[in-house]
């Protein structure tokens, strides 16, 4: 049995110029997102700084065996101090 199909209609200018207002309204609503979040990076960026750095240099120095009365015999150890204290 042969089965013919149908060819799809051609876009008309109506749904052309649908797609285009719905691709403006998202990028409209984009901007307005943008406007309404920009005042808070600030803020955003100092909270990164303020928790994330000094928890990463903590990260660092639990590496690392360190000796007060020898300030220059610092050597990597890796995750030995956690072995030794787990």
């Amino acid at each position: 049995m042969t089965t013919i199909a149908e060819k799809p209609a051609a876009d008309t200018t109506a749904d052309r110029v649908r797609e285009l207002r719905e691709a403006k309204d998202d990028s409209v609503s984009r901007a307005e997102g943008w406007r309404r979040r920009g005042p808070l990076l600030p803020a955003l960026i100092f909270m990164i700084v303020v928790t994330q750095i000094p928890f990463l240099f903590t990260l660092y120095y639990s590496t690392q065996s360190w000796n007060l009365v020898r300030p220059g015999s610092q050597a990597f150890v890796g995750l030995q101090n956690y072995v030794d204290v787990f």
